[in-house]
C-alpha cells in the first residue's frame, strides 16, 4: 500500500471514529462462540437558541402541526385553525388582499427542513422547552404538539412546562422558556392590534408576512365560543374584541326575578383592572369598571364616564368633561385625579402581571419611557385640568383611541383603594370598588362569583338585570346538564357537547399561537 493510500485511510477512519463508536460482543451458539460489533452514533446535541435561531428548524416546526385536529378534535368548541397571525372579523379589506400564509401542515416538507436543519448545525438531538398553562385544554394542546413533534423531528425532545395561570406569565417574562403556547385577544377592532404587539413595522400588511416568514410565531388556531342561551335572555351583547359579553343593555324575562345564571369554565384570576385579564376576569371587569367610554351593541365606542370632548386638530390632544353625577359604588364622586392614578399606575406598575403594553398600544404620550424608567411618570401624557376635566395627550393620532379608552385597564381607581389593599387590590370582594354598572357581590373561588346592580351607577335607570350568578363548572357535559335542567340561562359547549343541535357559535377576534423566545 503505498503512503498516500495509507493517509487517506487513516483520515478517514478518524473521521468515522468522531462520528461513532463501537462494542465488540460474544455470543455463543451451537456451532460456537461468534464476535458481533455493533456501531453506535455519538450523540451530537445542538442548544435550544442555536436550533431555533435556525430559519429551517423553525420552518419545519411550523410545518408539522396539524392545526385542524387541535382545533376541530382537541378543543371542539368552535375553533378554526389558521396559519395567520391576525383572525378573521378584523379589517375585511385588508384580509381580503393579504398574501397566502408562506406555511402551512406538510409532513414530507417539515422532515425536509429539518434535516436541512440538522446539516446546518451538525446535530442529531436537540431538546426544547414548552411552556404552558396548566388547564386541560392548554395541557391536551401541549402533550399532542409534543407527541406529533417528536414523531416527526427526529431527534427532537419536548419538554412540557406547565404552569398555573400567574405563574406562567411570570415564566414567560423571565424567559423561561424556548417556545411558548400563547395567545392575544384583540382590544380594538384593528388588525394593528396583533402585529404591533411583536412588530414595530407600521405597514400591517408587511408586518404579518415578514413575521410569518421569518417564523417568529406559529399561528395555531382563532377562539371560538360555541353556548347554549335561554331565549328568555335578551341584548346579551356579544363582542369579537375586547370583552366579549357586555350585560348594559341585557334583559332577562323570567318570572320571579331579574337574574342571569352563567356557566364559565374558569374562575376569575384577579379584578386588578392595572393587570392582564384573561377572557372571564374581562367579563367580569367590564361589568364592573367604566372608564371615559364603554362599547355599544353595535361595537362602537361610546361616551360613558365622560359627558363630551374636545379634540385637537392634529388629532393629538383630547380634553374630556367628566359626567357630574358619575359615582362609585360606595357613592363617592369620581373626579379627574381617579383617572389620573388609573393612568399612572398601568404605566408605572412593577408587575409580573402588569398590562402596560395596553398604554403603550393606545400611544399615549412617554409611556413607554416611564415603563423603561427613562423618566418619571408625572411627564405621563395625562393632566387634571380641575376636578371633572381631563386632558389626555397622545405622541401619534390614533383612530381607535375612543374603543381603547373602553378597556377596564383606563377605569377610574381611587389612590386610597390602592394605598390600602396594595397587591391584594382586586383579590377579594371588599377589595375591589365599582365604577360601572354592577359591583363585585360575592365570590367563592373555585366555585362562582356574583355580580349585583350597583346602586349609584350614574345609568342605574337603563341597568334591566338585577344580579349576575357566574357558576364556575370546568366539566363541559355538566354545564349542559345544567342548562337543560334548566338552573342556568348560558352555557359553553365544548368536545362532545359542542354537537348539540341548538349550538350557537360567538366568534372571538382571539388567535393563540406558539412563539418562539426571542424572535
Amino acid at each position: 500500500m503505498t503512503m498516500k493510500k495509507l493517509s487517506f485511510l487513516v483520515i478517514v477512519m478518524l473521521i468515522l471514529s468522531a462520528c461513532a463508536s463501537t462494542t465488540t460482543e460474544t455470543v455463543s451458539g451451537s456451532s460456537g462462540e461468534i464476535e458481533t460489533t455493533t456501531q453506535v452514533t455519538e450523540v451530537q446535541a445542538v442548544e435550544a437558541g442555536a436550533l431555533l435561531a435556525n430559519i429551517n428548524a423553525r420552518k419545519a416546526l411550523a410545518q408539522a402541526v396539524d392545526k385542524e385536529f387541535i382545533a376541530e378534535v382537541i378543543l371542539a368548541n368552535g375553533s378554526t385553525a389558521t396559519d395567520y397571525l391576525v383572525p378573521e372579523g378584523l379589517d375585511y379589506h385588508y384580509q381580503q388582499n393579504r398574501k397566502s400564509a408562506p406555511y402551512h401542515y406538510d409532513i414530507e416538507a417539515a422532515k425536509a427542513s429539518w434535516q436541512e436543519a440538522q446539516k446546518e448545525l451538525s446535530f442529531n438531538q436537540a431538546e426544547i422547552t414548552l411552556l404552558t398553562y396548566d388547564s386541560e385544554g392548554a395541557k391536551k394542546i401541549a402533550n399532542f404538539l409534543k407527541k406529533s413533534l417528536e414523531e416527526n423531528l427526529s431527534g427532537l425532545t419536548i419538554r412540557i412546562k406547565s404552569l398555573p395561570f400567574k405563574e406562567k406569565n411570570e415564566a414567560a417574562l423571565k424567559g423561561e422558556y424556548d417556545i411558548e403556547l400563547t395567545g392575544w385577544a384583540a382590544e380594538v377592532p384593528s388588525a394593528s392590534d396583533f402585529t404591533n404587539r411583536f412588530s414595530k413595522e407600521e405597514d400591517t400588511a408587511f408586518a404579518e408576512e415578514t413575521l410569518l416568514q421569518e417564523v417568529s410565531l406559529i399561528p395555531l388556531y382563532n377562539k371560538g365560543v360555541l353556548y347554549l342561551q335561554n331565549s328568555k335572555v335578551e341584548g346579551l351583547a356579544e363582542h369579537s374584541f375586547g370583552a366579549s359579553l357586555d350585560f348594559r343593555e341585557a334583559s332577562v324575562k323570567k318570572d320571579g326575578d331579574k337574574n342571569i345564571d352563567i356557566a364559565v369554565a374558569l374562575d376569575i384570576t384577579s379584578l386588578d383592572n392595572s393587570k392582564y385579564l384573561e377572557r372571564t376576569s374581562l367579563i367580569a371587569a367590564n361589568a364592573i369598571y367604566e372608564g371615559l367610554t364603554t362599547i355599544d351593541s353595535d361595537g362602537k365606542a361610546k361616551l360613558a364616564g365622560a359627558l363630551s370632548y374636545d379634540l385637537s386638530t392634529d388629532g393629538k390632544i383630547y380634553t374630556f368633561k367628566l359626567r357630574p353625577d358619575a359615582k362609585y359604588s360606595d357613592g363617592s364622586t369620581i373626579i379627574a385625579n381617579d383617572y389620573l392614578t388609573a393612568f399612572r399606575r398601568l404605566a408605572s406598575l412593577r408587575d409580573a402581571g402588569k398590562n402596560s403594553n395596553i398604554i403603550v398600544k393606545a400611544g399615549v404620550k412617554n409611556a413607554q419611557a416611564v415603563i423603561d424608567s427613562r423618566t418619571a411618570v408625572e411627564r405621563l401624557g395625562v393632566k387634571v385640568i380641575d376636578e371633572k376635566t381631563l386632558q389626555i395627550e397622545l405622541d401619534r393620532a390614533n383612530d381607535h383611541f375612543l374603543e381603547e379608552l373602553a378597556l377596564p385597564a383606563f377605569a377610574p381607581m381611587k389612590q386610597n383603594m390602592i394605598d390600602t389593599y396594595g397587591q391584594r387590590f382586586g383579590t377579594k370582594v371588599n377589595t375591589v370598588l365599582s365604577s360601572g354598572p354592577f359591583q363585585l357581590n360575592d365570590w367563592q373561588k373555585g366555585y362562582s362569583f356574583s355580580l349585583s346592580k350597583n346602586p349609584n351607577y350614574w345609568n342605574k335607570t337603563a341597568i334591566a338585570i338585577d344580579r349576575i350568578n357566574f357558576l364556575i363548572i370546568a366539566d363541559a357535559q355538566k354545564a349542559l346538564e345544567s342548562f337543560e335542567k334548566g338552573e342556568i340561562d348560558r352555557s359553553y359547549l365544548a368536545g362532545k357537547t359542542a354537537e348539540h343541535k341548538d349550538a350557537q357559535k360567538q366568534s372571538q377576534a382571539v388567535t393563540y399561537f406558539l412563539k418562539i423566545k426571542n424572535r
